[in-house]
């Protein structure tokens, strides 16, 4: 048990580390063009007010990956598909260390909190949980509230990397909340060759105060990504210049803050002792398995929908 637990926070220390590393340069607008390839003709990134169609079923592919599930948070965790991280390690990016009393539970909804509470040689406390199998090509959603203060990072990935397995490379496929400003939402990937860098997508709302669905689909050529019904980004080899992931993967959801070397990136570290992020589902739908169930067959957003400028 102990080779057990000690191999569980090995991975999840590469998760941080995937996170923390980053310091991108933002792009806020629409005008990131060589980073997008237009969507397929039903789905184009619209003038405000238009209705893009909703996302196709995947086709059945050949992938290396755990099958669909769905967990909502108003039920019991399915202990056995999770781990909790609980436990502290040295970086010099990261300043929490983890807390599985950071990760609770309400019956309604799972709360991760970041406090101000050193954890041994760490400044904070934070939490992460994520899932114990490895999931590879199809589509992911979440339904959650990102937490708001400068200095704090929510989040929603899917990584792999050479701590993970040995043969691996870095894989990660990322939405992410920067708390200074919860009126947009970064997304992002890393693959063998480099990352993306972060595209910022603007929201008529603050994710801080609503619940909404964040969805990415992921195919060997191509990643899409969804806020709520619309269609927000595509990324291929060919409008970023790098392979598309294409290891099977954990998924996971993180709260954190970063070291002086994120600050340029997430703010510098003015949050409340005791701010959250909030989640009420996650799924995750295999290619081909259209009758799987998905947190978008309940879930309602109560916001404005989003005005993608063409």
């Amino acid at each position: 048990m102990k080779i057990l637990a000690l191999t569980l926070a090995l991975l999840s220390v590469a998760g941080v580390f995937a996170l923390a590393a980053f310091q991108p340069s933002l792009l806020r607008s629409a005008e990131a063009d060589v980073l997008i390839v237009p969507a397929a003709a039903k789905t184009p990134r619209t003038a405000k007010g238009a209705e893009p169609a909703p996302p196709e079923p995947l086709p059945a592919i050949a992938y290396d990956g755990a099958p669909s599930f769905m967990q909502r948070f108003d039920a019991p965790l399915e202990e056995k598909a999770w781990y909790l991280a609980d436990f502290v390690y040295r970086s010099e990016t990261q300043r929490a260390g983890w807390s599985k009393d950071h990760i609770v539970l309400t019956g309604s909804e799972m709360v991760l909190k970041l406090t101000r509470e050193p954890k041994e040689f760490q400044p904070y406390t934070g939490a992460e949980i994520s899932r114990t199998n490895r999931y590879h090509y199809g589509r992911y959603e979440v339904v959650m509230r990102a937490a708001r203060g400068s200095g704090l990072v929510s989040s929603f990935f899917t990584h792999t990397d050479e701590h993970q397995r040995p043969t691996d490379h870095h894989n990660e496929i990322d939405f992410e909340f920067l708390g200074y400003d919860t009126t947009m939402v970064q997304l992002n990937f890393y693959s063998k060759e480099g990352n993306m860098q972060g595209h910022l997508v603007d929201l008529p709302y603050d994710a801080a105060d609503h619940y909404q669905l964040y969805t990415f689909e992921w195919m060997p050529d191509q990643i899409d990504w969804y806020v709520g019904d619309q269609h927000v980004l595509r990324a291929t080899e060919a409008s970023t210049g790098l392979r598309i992931p294409h290891l099977p993967s954990r998924l996971m959801m993180n709260l954190w803050s970063g070291s002086e070397r994120q600050y340029d990136w997430h703010g510098r570290p003015t949050f409340e002792s005791g701010s959250t992020s909030r989640y009420l589902c996650v799924s995750y739908q295999a290619p081909g398995d259209a009758g799987s169930p998905q947190c978008s067959d309940w879930f309602v957003a109560d916001v404005p929908p989003l005005g993608i400028a063409g």
